[in-house]
């Protein structure tokens, strides 16, 4: 009887062994049985084939809405474009109200665009258009990022009133330019997760979290933005750069499809990255919680 159970709890103890280092909650690490970092028991990182994929499987369900989507961008570029023309295309102050306040008018329609449509492809069925705390959170981080820039002009406007000089100061933003946005533009790819978890109200979206989630995801990432959004950007920017020089009206109706294909794809592969790094085992608790 001794032997019987002897024998049972060493079989049960095998297999309690055995799914656990099969599900990966604990790996043997030099003889002992160690926690796994919360990193390690993610999928290893997707390639830009997994991206868009994960893409395609978004956007096909929800293909009528995101027409719905595009058309809403289409007239909103080219109100964008009509607007900046009112503002000036040309020579101008460095800085001034009226050139803030459409930048921060755009950026906010912009951003509430992007929520609505991110809302759309990972929760479809919900209320995409409901306004919350999530809502809010996201719109600011937005705003934030896309202001940053105008720092630039305020603190080339400052050389020019200094001893610096306008020339001077430009290369030296130039210079500034080329160092800074590579990296910016990796740091915003890094902490890509943290404000669409608070848009959808994920309770463990933070930034460290994201930080950690797209270790090994933004190389892909960025090749993925430009191989699907270079083409239709670059599609966009030619009549654009004749709707600067003239500010005719038939150049910004051709430039402003474009810029909604670009911006439909620029929301498009962020929720394809989130959908695979965050939300295919569970949303961003299941690994660090």
């Amino acid at each position: 009887m001794r032997a019987s159970r002897c024998i049972t709890h060493g079989a049960l103890t095998r297999a309690a062994w055995t799914g656990l280092t099969r599900s990966g909650n604990l790996v043997p690490r030099q003889g002992a049985i160690m926690p796994k970092p919360p990193y390690d028991s993610l999928e290893p990182p997707p390639t830009m084939g997994d991206l868009i994929a994960a893409a395609w499987r978004l956007a096909r369900p929800v293909a009528p809405q995101l027409a719905g989507v595009w058309l809403v961008l289409t007239a909103a570029s080219a109100v964008s474009l009509q607007a900046s023309a009112s503002v000036g295309l040309g020579p101008r102050p460095l800085f001034s109200a009226a050139q803030f306040a459409s930048t921060l008018a755009q950026t906010l329609a912009l951003a509430l665009i992007s929520a609505a449509t991110l809302r759309l492809l990972l929760q479809p069925g919900a209320a995409w258009r409901r306004v919350d705390a999530g809502l809010g959170a996201y719109v600011a981080v937005n705003v934030l990022v896309a202001l940053l820039p105008q720092l630039e002009t305020v603190a080339l406007r400052a050389m020019t009133s200094s001893t610096v000089g306008l020339a001077r100061g430009m290369s030296l933003l130039s210079l500034a330019n080329t160092l800074i946005y590579p990296l910016a533009i990796w740091v915003c790819l890094r902490l890509l997760l943290w404000p669409i978890g608070l848009l959808l109200g994920e309770a463990a979206a933070a930034p460290g979290r994201s930080w950690a989630r797209m270790r090994g995801v933004v190389w892909p990432s960025a090749l993925t933005f430009l191989v699907l959004g270079a083409p239709p950007l670059l599609a966009g920017t030619l009549p654009l750069f004749h709707y600067i020089r003239l500010h005719d009206l038939a150049s910004a109706l051709l430039a402003a499809p474009f810029l909604a294909v670009y911006a439909v794809v620029a929301n498009l592969i962020p929720a394809a990255v989130y959908r695979l790094r965050a939300r295919g085992d569970g949303g961003m608790a299941a690994v660090f919680d």
